[in-house]
């Protein structure tokens, strides 16, 4: 591997060269930017070890900011310049503005980053208390929180599967009544599938029944919507914890053909239940 880090004056003919660069970074915050620029102007800036990062494959991954401060100010500022970095390093990078799930689903190229990221950070949660053997739902309260690089690395496995559900949550949401986010359902709809392994059109089904108006007279389905509908309306008040919990339940008492008129609490009523 050849790289290099060294200390550098970068003008603003340098920086326009560098941001060329910039092909999939994050989104630029602007407010930043004038900040970053009105310290330049004032003479404030001063080195650190925060270095402007340049990979092997010629691709800006860290220090637009900076580079557009020095364009926009005109003013020339020393950086520390680190060439020949691997292209993937980007999502482990630990710089002052900490780069979130998101922001490197962004850089990959991913449609819906924000979105992107709680489905695959709930999906995470839920599949590691499902493997460390937590096998009920009881509170919905997660024992076990991803870590960045593990929603990182399941977003890389599953990116086209996140897409999916994503796009089959907007499409079911906007044939009915949002009574749960578009993530919630692309992440419990991933869990089904792919940590439970349940067919996908079997939890394609029971969504739209409990979304759209009038596509179900399953009793558990019905209360939950109920519930739901309740919530929404500010009639109750129910934590989004509780809110999946109810989710859950019904597609249990779906998934094993029973009904439920009125919903108890009891543990075994929230177990994940995989295919017979």
């Amino acid at each position: 591997m050849n790289f290099s880090i060294k200390p550098m004056l970068v003008t603003l003919k340098y920086a326009e060269e560098l941001l060329k660069m910039n092909v999939s970074n994050r989104k630029v915050r602007q407010s930043k930017v004038d900040s970053l620029a009105e310290s330049m102007k004032k003479g404030e800036w001063e080195l650190s070890n925060d270095a402007i990062v340049i990979s092997e494959g010629n691709i800006l991954l860290n220090g637009q900011h900076r580079l557009l401060a020095v364009v926009k100010s005109g003013v020339a500022c020393n950086f520390i310049v680190f060439t020949g970095a691997t292209d993937s390093s980007f999502g482990i990078m630990d710089t002052p503005s900490v780069r979130r799930v998101s922001d490197v689903i962004y850089r990959m190229g991913g449609a819906n980053p924000n979105n992107a990221e709680a489905v695959v950070r709930d999906f995470m949660n839920l599949t590691l208390d499902y493997n460390n053997g937590w096998e009920t739902m009881w509170r919905y309260s997660h024992r076990s929180q991803a870590t960045r690089k593990e929603c990182i690395d399941a977003y890389e496995k599953y990116a086209e599967d996140i897409a999916k559900w994503l796009k089959f949550a907007d499409h079911v949401i906007g044939k009915g009544t949002s009574l749960i986010s578009m993530s919630a359902v692309a992440s419990l709809g991933l869990f089904f599938n792919v940590t439970l392994n349940h067919p996908e059109e079997k939890i394609r089904a029971f969504f739209r029944e409990l979304f759209v108006d009038g596509a179900t007279s399953h009793a558990t389905i019905l209360y939950v919507r109920r519930k739901l509908l309740r919530h929404k309306m500010k009639l109750e008040t129910l934590s989004k914890d509780d809110r999946h919990r109810l989710v859950i339940r019904a597609w249990n008492d779906y998934v094993l053909g029973k009904q439920s008129n009125v919903i108890r609490t009891t543990e075994d009523a929230f177990r994940y239940i995989k295919p017979v």
